[in-house]
């Protein structure tokens, strides 16, 4: 485990009165991972669907896709 104390840090903006910092295990609360799961379920979808995530990492190209499971393809 590491150690992310800041104890002996000279930033500024760790004076803010209104900033709270946290360790990388703030966000383990539950409701914060249900919306992780669901935010990746729906880049998933998007992707499936039109080739696009709703979240692209920077930099990201967009690749056209050929969909075998599409109900349009083989149809006619």
């Amino acid at each position: 485990m590491t150690d992310e104390q800041l104890s002996e840090s000279t930033d500024p903006l760790l004076t803010e009165p209104n900033l709270l910092v946290l360790p990388h295990a703030g966000s383990g609360m539950e409701a914060t991972r249900a919306a992780m799961v669901a935010l990746a379920v729906d880049n998933v979808l998007a992707v499936l669907d039109s080739g696009r995530a709703l979240t692209p990492l920077p930099g990201t190209p967009v690749r056209p896709m050929s969909r075998p499971w599409s109900r349009s393809a083989g149809a006619g």
